[in-house]
């Protein structure tokens, strides 16, 4: 009934309707049998008040009441502009069909309860349908593509998938992993040194902060591959650049492929931005063990005899998960220069003389 109320309401040359003359076409459509089997008039009055709030219909309250239970009003009005923007029941229908038709490895339950969504998504569907769907382009998924490569081959937009098409993908019930592609990050600068490296594993990975102590630890490595900084001997270096690393870290997930990496060190600056870089790391990726080299900041503490001011202001975090790490001593003297608004750099520790 609902498709034969929307048909009449298209189809109508009139800006307005009234509730008696809908139902009369209705009636004599389906007949008063079939007009009572499919809900009668209990039925009617919810799909115009369904249309009313879909927007298509808009009750001219001026005109009153029709003295019916459910009461509706008289005379309604046509929102055209909305008419024009659903879709007709041809449309509907056409559209059901070509949606049942796709690929088996599509789901379309989504799509069948929003069909002016698979209208606007279907070009981009129907690609991923002709891609499936052609045997001698499917070949190319034994092989494991980067996201944009495999966006291009299948869309012809190499952005598609990483900027809209996870969505469309997600509707469809298909993953990445069914398309054999992967996403690909920012990396971060690294150094890996072989030196005791067995079996692909890495037991020590540093993060340093600020890119002078990278560079700095980096040719103490050079010099003498193996020499313990901070208490550990380092089989891999990451430049962190600031903030950066919190988002760059991801690339992570390329070095764990070839490689095991069982514990991940952090130095940065004793300020609250550096420690905040540090927890922010932490909790972005539970899935590592990321700690402070406490060592390297006990040597960092101990080296500044008076730190100097904050050259600007710092918001305060919490930072009780940082110093628990530490023994009371330490716990105390980088409390002491986080409230009296002092910090000290990591440059204040140089390696140039060390290996």
């Amino acid at each position: 009934m609902d498709k034969l109320v929307r048909k009449i309401i298209e189809e109508s040359k009139r800006k307005t309707l009234s509730i008696s003359d809908i139902l009369n076409i209705v009636e004599g459509k389906l007949g008063a049998i079939k007009f009572e089997l499919e809900g009668g008039y209990q039925k009617f009055a919810l799909i115009i008040d369904n249309f009313c709030s879909q927007g298509l219909l808009s009750p001219i309250k001026s005109s009153g009441i029709y003295p019916r239970n459910p009461p509706l009003t008289s005379r309604y009005r046509i929102n055209t502009r909305n008419i024009r923007g659903a879709l007709s029941v041809e449309e509907e229908e056409n559209l059901i069909q070509e949606l049942i038709s796709l690929h088996p490895g599509m789901k379309k339950d989504y799509y069948l309860k929003n069909l002016k969504q698979y209208s606007k998504d279907r070009e981009y569907i129907l690609r991923l349908h002709n891609f499936l769907s052609d045997s001698d382009k499917c070949k190319s998924l034994k092989y494991r593509y980067t996201l944009n490569e495999r966006s291009f081959e299948i869309f012809n937009d190499e952005k598609y998938l990483s900027q809209h098409g996870e969505v469309l993908l997600r509707r469809l019930g298909i993953g990445l992993d069914s398309l054999n592609c992967y996403k690909t990050y920012e990396a971060f600068f690294y150094i890996i040194n072989s030196f005791e490296i067995n079996n692909n594993s890495i037991y020590n990975a540093l993060i340093i902060e600020n890119k002078d102590t990278f560079m700095s630890i980096m040719k103490l490595l050079n010099r003498k591959q193996g020499f313990p900084v901070g208490g550990k001997k380092i089989n891999l270096l990451i430049y962190g650049e600031g903030k950066k690393i919190i988002s760059s870290f991801k690339f992570m997930e390329e070095i764990t492929r070839e490689h095991t990496v069982s514990n991940i060190y952090y130095f940065g600056d004793i300020d609250y931005e550096g420690i905040g870089i540090f927890l922010n790391l932490k909790d972005a990726y539970p899935q590592y063990n990321i700690i402070p080299n406490v060592e390297l900041y006990r040597q960092l503490v101990d080296k500044a005899e008076s730190p100097p001011n904050l050259k600007t202001n710092q918001d305060e975090v919490l930072t009780d998960e940082f110093l628990n790490f530490f023994d009371d001593c330490y716990r105390e003297k980088i409390s002491r220069i986080l409230k009296e608004k002092k910090y000290i750099p990591q440059e204040a520790l140089s390696f140039g003389r060390e290996g």
